[in-house]
């Protein structure tokens, strides 16, 4: 599992190496079938560049332009890990552009091998090949697109599946803050395993082929409050499941050793599958929590109506699975008035409002909209000091007693 300084190191690797086989000039290649292929313009057809594995240290490739890629030092960076230190390998490289014909080209090794072996253990690849794994169907279009990525569906080892493209913009422009929050939600998914937590199928984070394979869930919460992808709104069982179901990946989560904290829980972030079981997705933001707090220098992430007030206040930017909570209240509370939180307002004033004036959303008073022991549940996960907030393990309990009692149509 690794923090966020780990992911970085590995981000700016993976950037330094793309644009390194752009100066190669194994962009602008002819395409593949692949959309990945049409979104960067990159052949990795045999006849334009072969890699094979070579040593610990990295792989070897030969290009047709003729260039060498030599790897100039790798050195071991130790990281804490719950049971111990585990070495996390960096590279720098250089470039020699100089030389004609077909040169042997050697890239880095962009993945240390303690995350593949991490990976294996939990029964995936991050090696996958795009052209050979996975099957696009012919003029589909994407699932959806966002700032992390554009989602296709595909098919891989047989199963339908959801593929997440990484921009071309993440590899060959500047900077790596995006970069990282895509190898930081695959670090996480490949170390995950659970009922509520989207299924992890594979990928790659070697270049140019960065992608991430996920369990096809073809709805997001968010789509089935909002959207009108359903004529009828939620009943009272139906909203008890999701939440449960939600609670339950939480608690999974927070009670991982080490803990994992999501950060930007919303519906948007939680996928229906065709038998309707919510499960978490998007873990570009989730912090490992190694200690009591998670020490950041940028807390204030997430989506706007969602974030806990100590996102903003936190000193050194201290932070507990509590901020989860908070956001699950919110969910909870969408759910039942099919009503978006705050909106339009912008990250200040939803700072004036909540965490100055400790304004909070209007909970229904009406019984037959909100339960009253669904009322207090949802009031207690907006409390201002986080410790006093319920920890998901108690709301799993009590969601689970509600939805005893809760007739089903």
């Amino acid at each position: 599992m690794a923090d966020s300084s780990w992911t970085r190191v590995l981000a700016e690797n993976i950037k330094s190496v793309a644009q390194a086989q752009g100066a190669l000039g194994a962009v602008n290649s002819p395409q593949s079938n692949s959309p990945y292929a049409s979104q960067l313009g990159i052949a990795r057809s045999s006849a334009h560049m072969t890699r094979r594995r070579s040593s610990t240290l990295g792989s070897t490739a030969c290009c047709t332009s003729g260039a060498n890629f030599e790897l100039l030092s790798g050195t071991m960076t130790p990281r804490m890990t719950q049971g111990g230190v585990q070495d996390v390998m960096t590279t720098s490289a250089s470039l020699d552009v100089g030389r004609l014909g077909v040169e042997p080209v050697v890239v880095p090794s962009i993945l240390p091998e303690s995350l593949l072996e991490e990976a294996r253990k939990a029964g995936v690849s991050l090696e996958v090949d795009l052209d050979t794994d996975v099957a696009f169907p012919d003029g589909e279009k994407p699932l959806g697109r966002g700032v992390s990525g554009t989602v296709f569906k595909a098919t891989y080892k047989g199963h339908p599946c959801a593929v997440k493209m990484l921009p071309p913009e993440m590899l060959f422009g500047p900077g790596t803050a995006e970069l990282q929050t895509f190898v930081q939600e695959m670090v996480v998914l490949a170390s995950v395993c659970h009922p509520n937590i989207v299924t992890f199928l594979g990928g790659s984070l070697q270049p140019p082929s960065v992608f991430c394979i996920e369990e096809l869930c073809e709805m997001s919460l968010d789509a089935w409050l909002h959207k009108g992808v359903c004529s009828r709104p939620m009943n009272s069982w139906q909203v008890l499941k999701v939440a449960l179901d939600v609670a339950t990946g939480l608690q999974y989560l927070h009670e991982h050793q080490p803990a994992i904290v999501h950060r930007d829980l919303k519906p948007a972030n939680i996928l229906l599958d065709e038998d309707w079981n919510a499960k978490i997705s998007d873990f570009g933001l989730a912090r490992v929590k190694t200690h009591a707090v998670i020490n950041t220098k940028a807390p204030e992430v997430g989506s706007i109506g969602y974030m806990a007030p100590e996102c903003f206040t936190s000193e050194d930017g201290a932070l507990t699975d509590k901020c989860d909570t908070w956001s699950l209240g919110v969910v909870l509370w969408e759910m039942v008035t099919r009503k978006r939180p705050w909106p339009g307002l912008t990250m200040p004033q939803y700072y004036r409002e909540v965490v100055v004036r400790k304004s909070r959303l209007e909970v229904p008073m009406d019984d037959n909209v909100c339960p009253m022991a669904l009322r207090r549940l949802i009031s207690s996960c907006w409390a201002d000091d986080p410790e006093e907030r319920p920890s998901c393990a108690h709301i799993v309990g009590e969601l689970s007693r509600l939805l005893k009692y809760c007739p089903r149509d």
